[in-house]
């Protein structure tokens, strides 16, 4: 009752698909950046880093997560990039990251123009009048990348209403305070840690009458 087969594959296509199309317009503009990855190949130096724009595939980081590790394995991993505490603000995050927080928070995403929010590097953002109110960040390990950080900015409004910031570790040791009005970069404060970590809480702490909220444009950008 056997008979023979014919192992084969088919590959479909659409008319609506113009490979031929698929180039990079204008890619001596690209010059200045391959120069920076053949010199951070040779010389292993200098820190690359790429902006990728884009919506809701940007912020599930599918696409930007495999080539983000592809990047890494070849030229150096500097650190996780650019993150925003998604679950807080009841949205999703990426699979590198995990954010919890006890506390109410209202957020925005740049897609809802009429609320009355700030909108922050991300497309999102987060506030809370919640004395002591805190967020706690977790990032984790993909595809053999470590996912560590020992260097962390903060981008959040800097003004005499908003809370300081306390940063303490995994078991609750105090490792940096940010006050509003230290204003060396406006709406940024960038702290290094002792270790490099994989957990870091950020702690609302009311110093004044006069501080009523904590308007988070963003969170951390771990750096190893």
């Amino acid at each position: 009752m056997a008979q023979d087969t014919v192992a084969f594959q088919i590959i479909p296509t659409y008319d609506f698909i113009k490979s031929d199309s698929n180039s990079i317009s204008n890619s001596v503009a690209l010059a200045p950046f391959y120069d920076k990855l053949y010199r951070l190949k040779k010389e292993q130096q200098t820190v690359v880093s790429i902006l990728h724009i884009g919506d809701s595939h940007i912020q599930a980081d599918y696409l930007t997560q495999a080539i983000r590790a592809l990047m890494q394995h070849e030229f150096g991993n500097a650190g996780r990039g650019l993150v925003f505490p998604g679950r807080v603000a009841r949205t999703n995050e990426p699979q590198t990251i995990r954010s919890s927080s006890s506390a109410e928070w209202e957020s925005k995403r740049i897609i809802y123009t009429n609320q009355p929010l700030p909108i922050g590097i991300g497309a999102m953002t987060l506030q809370t009048k919640a004395t002591e109110a805190s967020i706690l960040l977790q990032t984790k390990s993909l595809d053999s990348l470590n996912n560590s950080f020992n260097k962390v900015t903060f981008f959040f409004q800097k003004d005499f209403s908003s809370y300081n910031l306390v940063v303490k570790d995994s078991v609750g040791q105090y490792l940096a305070y940010v006050g509003p009005y230290t204003f060396e970069t406006k709406n940024t404060s960038r702290i290094l840690l002792p270790l490099s970590v994989n957990q870091i809480e950020f702690q609302a702490l009311q110093s004044s009458p006069s501080q009523k909220l904590l308007n988070k444009l963003m969170s951390s950008r771990p750096t190893l």
